[in-house]
């Protein structure tokens, strides 16, 4: 490359250099208008906006530059825990602002600079920079702190969630299945109904015709034709007063129920031996969550149904996902679950 080139380039970098830098010291003063903000954008990086929020708050005036309120309220925690969101957030860069709106319109604007080179913009056509409407900012809390843990823990939570709509698909169908059943055996025993009664009248006539024809049949026989036709009748009749399948399906339902109330009534047996104070009540979702599982595990050494569904496969992979998030295993819930019932036993 040419010398004058190279010297020419290098003084037009040291140029948008010194422009941004010029910028970064109007934008420290208060009293900066919108158009200000959104022409300075265009001739910034990311890292120079975040120079200026910084140093603003250090003069505690609130980062965002169109804002003139002073940081009032020292923030010294670097975490915060929404009990709204049940999410935690890091605040490092809120405690720069004065309320969460100014920090939510800040990030929105610095998002929206470009990372290239200032040097390079020249050739690039510039993206227009607008800035968050008043009407559409409701405010932000912080970053939020999202770590392996939390991420398995909401892929628990979805598992779970997909495994109850699964069960009421199912139900659904069960329910479908059942009508139809029902409908369909209604219909059968009515045809059953309906061709045994006609067989019947044809015997009893062709008895007549016998009668008529042959004069000497004895008494015996006549009366013995008579009471096989009287007890095809009774089976007819028992036939249709038979359970359909709607009886077998409630009764199946009724079990089920049976067991769900009994499991209950066990959960809430366990649950009243609970000593909580006001040490030992308050708890994470995540060890609620423990807690849950080595109550179910405690209910399975009586219960045969709580026994088998931890053998479904929906539930291995929902407590694998969950129980591996807490760097645990169910060997281990097994575990503490033999030591509590050791103790309680001595």
């Amino acid at each position: 490359m040419d010398k004058h080139l190279l010297e020419a380039k290098i003084r037009y970098q040291v140029a948008c250099e010194e422009k941004a830098h010029h910028l970064v010291l109007q934008l420290l003063e208060p009293g900066i208008t919108e158009d200000e903000l959104v022409n300075a954008g265009l001739y910034l990086t990311p890292n120079h906006y975040q120079d200026i929020t910084e140093e603003r708050a250090i003069s505690r005036i609130c980062g965002y530059p169109v804002c003139v309120n002073q940081i009032t309220k020292s923030l010294n925690q670097k975490y915060h825990i929404s009990t709204k969101t049940n999410r935690v957030y890091d605040i490092t860069d809120r405690k720069n602002f004065c309320s969460n709106e100014c920090y939510k319109a800040s990030v929105y604007y610095q998002k929206q600079i470009s990372t290239s080179p200032l040097w390079s913009r020249k050739e690039e056509k510039p993206t227009p920079i607008d800035l968050l409407p008043k009407e559409m900012n409701r405010g932000a809390m912080g970053k939020e702190v999202i770590n392996q843990q939390t991420e398995m823990y909401r892929e628990a939570k979805r598992l779970r969630e997909e495994e109850k709509k699964d069960q009421s698909r199912k139900e659904k169908t069960k329910e479908k299945e059942s009508g139809t059943a029902e409908t369909e055996g209604k219909e059968r025993n009515m045809v059953k109904g309906d061709m045994n009664f006609d067989d019947l009248d044809l015997d009893v006539q062709n008895l007549n015709l016998q009668e008529e024809q042959n004069g000497e049949m004895c008494l015996h026989e006549i009366d013995k034709e008579r009471n096989s036709v009287e007890k095809a009748k009774k089976n007819t009749t028992r036939r249709k007063h038979e359970p359909t399948m709607t009886s077998s399906v409630t009764s199946t339902s009724d079990d089920k129920q049976r067991d769900k109330i009994d499991m209950f009534a066990e959960m809430k047996e366990l649950v009243m031996t609970f000593r909580l104070t006001s040490s030992n009540i308050v708890f994470k979702p995540v060890e609620w969550s423990l807690v849950g599982v080595i109550l179910l595990k405690l209910l399975s050494r009586r219960n045969l149904h709580v026994s088998c569904a931890f053998l479904n496969p929906s539930a291995v992979q929902y407590f694998s996902v969950f129980l591996g998030g807490i760097q645990e295993t169910m060997h281990n819930v097994d575990l503490y679950v033999t030591d509590l019932l050791q103790q309680h036993n001595k």
